[in-house]
């Protein structure tokens, strides 16, 4: 199974943590190619969306497949798995 990949049908939660750990938002979606553009869709919908996005943590909940996952945005904006 890949990490980076979600289908268009899936049910897709978000959830974004600030720096010091504390979860900020939640975001429902839907119709997402990859992880990628699930975590910038919802962060561009938060309230955070001046600051930098590589200073959060995005939590990814495929609903669908009740799958979840840790990421950060690096340096060259590529969404990275957070190994747990």
């Amino acid at each position: 199974m890949e990490t980076n990949r979600i289908h268009p049908g899936d049910k897709i939660q978000v959830m974004i943590y600030n720096p010091e750990g504390k979860k900020i938002d939640t975001y429902d979606g839907s119709e997402f190619h990859t992880v990628g553009d699930a975590v910038r869709a919802a962060f561009e919908s938060s309230n955070q969306n001046s600051e930098d996005i590589r200073d959060y943590v995005f939590r990814v909940f495929n609903v669908t497949e009740s799958t979840s996952h840790r990421y950060r945005v690096n340096d060259h904006g590529n969404v990275k798995l957070i190994v747990e």
